[in-house]
């Protein structure tokens, strides 16, 4: 039988948060262009390949 160890103490989890203020809004934005661009790219050059 399994017993709890009266010593073991929990600590408090701290909550994980991916905080937006880290990164500016011109860097989000080139970010999320950067993708734009890449996922356009992809479809170009599969519809282009085929």
């Amino acid at each position: 039988m399994l017993m709890r160890n009266p010593n073991y103490q929990t600590v408090p989890q701290q909550e994980v948060d991916i905080s937006r203020e880290a990164h500016s809004p011109a860097a989000m934005l080139l970010g999320q262009v950067a993708l734009l661009l890449l996922f356009t790219v992809a479809i170009l050059l599969r519809s282009l390949s085929s």
